[in-house]
């Protein structure tokens, strides 16, 4: 063999070497990725359950405004009663 042909063919296997994957390493890259890589349903999942809680939340704060305002009616109530009666009222 020519060492000219030699020498060429030597760099395209050194090439091939180092940047051409088996089947088995692809099979194997892919199996990496499904495995780190979050799917469809898992983001669907994700954002349901996101949604359910940022509307428990909201729920949450709405009773919690209702309440407060009430407990205000409540204190105005009874710092009047107080008053009238002759009490101090203190919070």
């Amino acid at each position: 063999m020519d060492q000219e042909l030699k020498l060429q063919l030597d760099r395209i296997e050194k090439f091939l070497l180092e940047h051409v994957v088996t089947k088995e390493e692809l099979e194997e890259r892919l199996g990496v990725m499904e495995q780190t890589i979050a799917t469809k349903e898992s983001v669907n999942n994700l954002t349901s359950a996101v949604d359910k809680f940022a509307k428990t939340v909201s729920d949450f704060e709405s009773e919690h405004l209702a309440v407060k305002h009430q407990l205000l009616k409540v204190q105005d109530r009874v710092r009047v009663a107080a008053e009238k009666i002759g009490v101090e009222f203190k919070l």
